[in-house]
């Protein structure tokens, strides 16, 4: 990833970590599916009564060194690290799932369903797109999810409209 796309990428985190932060003291609805998932119940008390998040000994000099001052930092809740390793796993296979993601949040916007059609792409990219869906569909960031196979490669999800994802 060049070093462009990456600053851009950081400055559309810094900005959208700004709104959580600003978002943070309205109400939060949970729904009963997102409570039950395991990977959160996995997650100790800890976690929940942390004060706030350490600095971040790469971020924070970086934002810094751009002129973008942090204002606030939230408290870590329950499901930070499980959003940790959504974040990491698309970072990590952004080209793949880029596509998706900017459908994923006009979806979001709009309440309107999802297609992506995978016809024509790797092996890698269908079976990360996948494990993505398959993972925020888990963590009810999706509500529904369905991947038609061969010779269609299409998936069709509707992503959540509720003001916490």
């Amino acid at each position: 990833m060049s070093s462009e796309k990456l600053e851009a990428l950081l400055e559309r985190i810094a900005v959208a970590l700004e709104r959580l932060a600003d978002q943070s003291n309205s109400r939060i609805v949970v729904t009963e599916a997102s409570r039950r998932r395991s990977a959160v119940e996995e997650i100790t008390d800890d976690f929940k009564s942390s004060a706030s998040p350490p600095p971040s000994p790469i971020l924070e000099p970086f934002l810094n060194s751009r002129g973008i001052q942090i204002k606030s930092r939230p408290a870590e809740d329950a499901s930070d690290p499980v959003i940790d390793s959504l974040s990491l796993y698309l970072g990590e296979r952004y080209d793949a799932l880029s596509g998706l993601l900017s459908k994923i949040k006009r979806a979001m916007q709009t309440g309107m369903p999802i297609t992506e059609s995978l016809k024509g792409r790797s092996q890698q990219d269908v079976s990360t797109v996948c494990q993505f869906c398959t993972r925020l569909h888990e963590i009810a960031f999706l509500e529904q999810y369905k991947y038609f196979r061969s010779p269609t490669y299409l998936i069709t999800a509707k992503a959540t409209t509720l003001p916490r994802a």
